[in-house]
């Protein structure tokens, strides 16, 4: 099960991403921020996957720093994002191997930066988890 949901936030895009896993949860948290990137009559022309390693201090840091790295990628490559796989996750070592899928695509919203500002991870065990991302528009 992977959901995501937008939370309210005065100005900016706060996310929340539940999924039966951590991966999950992170792959749901992108659903919603390429969700709300896209302009709906965008036909995805031109894709291509791209992956890459993150890794961070902490988890939190890690999953702050593959946020920071799709976005980065989105501008680089002057394209929007369409789907984010989580290949593997190490929360020992606080490291990942991300699948992003990017295409040409018009985006109806710029997002600037990921921030740790009211980020939170809540895990119940090895099941559900939920993460809240806030992203700086």
């Amino acid at each position: 099960m992977q959901e995501y949901r937008y939370l309210n936030h005065k100005s900016d895009l706060f996310i929340q991403g539940r999924g039966d896993s951590l991966a999950d949860a992170v792959e749901a948290v992108a659903q919603g921020l390429f969700k709300s990137i896209t302009s709906p009559e965008s036909v995805p022309k031109n894709v291509e996957a791209l992956v890459f390693t993150e890794s961070g201090n902490d988890l939190q840091d890690l999953i702050i720093n593959i946020f920071t790295r799709v976005l980065a990628e989105m501008d680089i490559n002057s394209k929007v994002g369409t789907r984010l796989e989580v290949i593997s996750l190490d929360t020992k070592n606080n490291t990942a191997s991300i699948r992003l899928r990017l295409c040409d695509g018009r985006a109806k919203l710029h997002v600037k930066a990921v921030t740790y500002h009211e980020f939170s991870i809540e895990q119940e065990g090895d099941k559900e988890t939920t993460i809240k991302v806030l992203f700086d528009i």
